[in-house]
């Protein structure tokens, strides 16, 4: 065998896939769904991933067991009033989940590779998090934060109205970095080790970047930049990102009945681990998620002084949205055959659904708080039409002022990320029947 030969074509071949990744990661990318499609840095991904053979986990025992041995650790809150017990059954339905759609054939190798890593990032997180409560007992007992919360439907406008707040120093948005990894070792908290959050977040997310590139004209994450809280819901498995990510409806039933209570101790206690390491004294935390709005009761009852801001669209644009982003994140983990718009559809009119109707909907939630919830409505058209004069607006309804320099910060904001600036999003095909369609009772009626 000529090994120059074989070595000068390898080489080749790393160059090209070089050029290759720098091209896809600079374009402007599209996304409109029209049906599954394969990206080239995906069905390479797949090609190397064939050869190690990945599979879904056999057992919770077997995740378990997985994170003690990345960790070290071995204490996982069986004893404290974190939420255990419903901890392991949420991991054992999303196992089983996971291990039926591998059974169907449904999964791709990378879907195989991230449903497991998810499950056992998941229990990390936890582990990690436990030992780090065990280390500022005293501090933390004493601790209690005021968030500011943006909610809303799923689409609604949530994400650019939380980068645009997040310009105003006086607020401290939670980084994706961050809530990948919120708790530190001894060491690393010793200086011992370096904290390698943003090194372990850059190589979950590059790789995705380069695998499924449209993705970005849908939701704009980085390592650095201001993220959804819901990552710090992982420990607990409850979590709406696997319910969105993978087909998986049994696992999405059984977080809908759920009382969310232990996951908001979860969530406050790894927020307060990530204040004392940024040794914050004068900025309040600002934060995202739309599925706050599903637990509304329990995210007041744990942060009682919170400030909730909630936006409000039509939800059928809401629904069509989501639908959308549903089916194609589904498209970077689900075998092509395997990815129906039916489901992606009803999962995304259950997550509506469950936020608007019901004796445990968020409108029905709210009439229940009473002048206990801080809640400041947001109209999405006028956000998108006037965010400035929105942003004021809220700032009235919360009392704090908007200084020069805050406005002129989200000036520059909204000068550099125009919308669409890493590509359309375009979902007007995508139609919800009306007799599906939930009603926000307080669309058009409220908002600033």
């Amino acid at each position: 065998m000529n090994w120059k030969r074989v070595t000068t074509i390898l080489a080749g071949l790393i160059v090209l896939l070089a050029v290759l990744v720098a091209y896809e990661l600079n374009r402007t990318h599209d996304a409109e769904w029209k049906g599954p499609y394969q990206e080239p840095g995906l069905w390479i991904m797949n090609q190397i991933l064939r050869l190690i053979k990945p599979t879904v986990p056999t057992s919770v025992d077997e995740v378990l067991e997985e994170a003690r041995r990345r960790t070290g650790l071995t204490d996982l809150g069986a004893e404290s009033d974190l939420g255990y017990a419903q901890a392991l059954e949420g991991l054992g339905i999303l196992l089983g989940a996971g291990q039926r759609l591998q059974r169907e054939g449904a999964f791709t190798p990378l879907g195989r590779f991230a449903f497991g890593e998810g499950l056992i990032d998941g229990a990390v997180m936890r582990l990690r998090t436990i030992e780090a409560q065990k280390r500022h007992a005293e501090q933390l007992a004493t601790l209690q934060l005021r968030p500011i919360f943006v909610v809303g439907l799923a689409r609604s406008g949530t994400t650019f109205l939380y980068n645009l707040l997040a310009q105003d120093q006086r607020y401290r948005p939670l980084m994706l970095a961050e809530a990948l990894t919120p708790a530190l070792s001894a060491a690393q908290e010793a200086g011992d080790e370096i904290d390698d959050r943003f090194a372990h977040c850059h190589e979950k997310l590059f790789p995705l970047r380069f695998l499924n590139p449209r993705f970005r004209a849908i939701h704009e994450s980085r390592c650095d930049g201001p993220e959804e809280c819901i990552l710090l819901y992982g420990p607990m498995h409850t979590s709406y990102i696997a319910a969105t990510f993978y087909d998986v409806p049994e696992y999405t039933a059984w977080l809908h009945e759920q009382d969310f209570g232990h996951t908001y101790r979860f969530h406050h206690l790894q927020l307060k681990l990530l204040h004392l390491q940024q040794n914050m004294t004068d900025r309040v935390w600002l934060l995202k998620a739309p599925f706050h709005l599903d637990n509304l009761h329990a995210l007041v009852t744990e942060y009682p002084d919170a400030h909730i801001i909630w936006n409000h669209r039509k939800p059928q644009r809401s629904i069509a949205s989501m639908t959308s982003l549903i089916a194609h994140i589904r498209n970077t983990y689900h075998t092509l055959d395997s990815i129906n718009l039916t489901s992606a559809t009803e999962t995304a009119i259950a997550f509506a659904t469950r936020a608007l109707v019901g004796p445990r909907s968020a409108p029905e939630q709210r009439k229940k708080l009473g002048d206990r919830a801080h809640i400041i409505d947001v109209d999405y058209d006028r956000l998108v039409s006037d965010p400035l004069g929105t942003v004021q607006a809220i700032y009235d309804g919360l009392g704090f002022t908007l200084n020069e320099e805050t406005r002129e910060r989200m000036l520059n904001f909204l000068r550099q990320k125009p919308r669409h600036h890493l590509g359309t999003h375009r979902y007007e095909h995508l139609t919800v029947p009306e007799d599906r369609l939930p009603e926000d009772p307080f669309f058009g009626e409220r908002g600033v």
